[in-house]
């Protein structure tokens, strides 16, 4: 599939990460929101031009699951809600690149003492796990989460909506980073390196693995919402192409 500019920001713009325990809200033809167990309702994508009527029904939503904060995403063909976003207080929170490129990718050796492997045992689902948590905090998954991402690890490949991957540094875990399969689209999510093992080759290594085996599965586009001052220049120099920018923005509500 040849991608346009507009098929791949409307890839990015259909992708709305749900943690776990969040709710979905979609209202067709105006916005998709998701409602955190943390009390906070984000808007992940809006459209039209009546921001006043819009800004109602997030309101509305918010007083329902009793929220204290509010966040929203606008792209960068938005300015007029940005505006109207600012007018009302919310601050700005972080920026991400829309950056995509399409697969097959070309393939990049890494260095004797790297290798990257496939999450698919209890092992690797505890490296990856240990990971994550070592760079973006939060929560060991409990016993019982444990043993279902292990049991989904270890169903064969093109029967699982997406996988990890894992690359090690002479068997120390480094880093790890994941992949949702939405049609031919590849969202690569979640990537990270441990702090002591950071500017050796992991970060670049966990992305290729993740673009071999997408496009061994059928995907023809590798889509990252990238943050600005961290990942976006590293998947630069690994030839992703921009297109277009994301900003958030944040506002606390009365008595939050």
């Amino acid at each position: 599939m040849n991608w346009s500019r507009e098929q791949v920001r409307r890839a990015s713009q259909h992708w709305a990460w749900v943690p776990p325990g969040s709710d979905l809200v979609e209202i067709p033809g105006r916005l998709t929101a998701i409602v955190t167990p943390t009390r906070s309702v984000s808007v992940t994508w809006s459209t039209g031009t009546d921001h006043e009527s819009t800004w109602h029904l997030v309101e509305e939503l918010a007083a329902e699951h009793d929220a204290s904060s509010i966040a929203w995403t606008v792209t960068d063909d938005q300015p007029a809600l940005e505006e109207f976003l600012i007018a009302r207080r919310a601050q700005f929170h972080d920026a991400t690149e829309i950056q995509a490129q399409k697969l097959p990718a070309p393939s990049m050796a890494a260095g004797a003492s790297l290798r990257c492997i496939l999450v698919d045992s209890e092992r690797t689902v505890r490296d990856a796990t240990d990971i994550a948590a070592r760079v973006w905090g939060g929560a060991s998954p409990t016993d019982e989460e444990l043993r279902e991402q292990v049991q989904e690890a270890a169903k064969p490949l093109d029967e699982r909506a997406g996988f990890q991957v894992v690359a090690y540094f002479d068997d120390v875990p480094a880093a790890t980073g994941g992949v949702t399969r939405v049609g031919e689209v590849a969202r690569l999510w979640g990537a990270c390196t441990v702090p002591e093992l950071r500017s050796r080759g992991a970060y670049r290594a966990t992305t290729t693995a993740r673009m071999a085996i997408a496009s061994d599965l059928g995907c023809s586009l590798a889509l990252v919402n990238a943050l600005v001052d961290t990942s976006a220049p590293i998947l630069t120099r690994l030839g992703f192409t921009s297109f277009g920018l994301k900003r958030t923005y944040r506002l606390a509500l009365d008595g939050g």
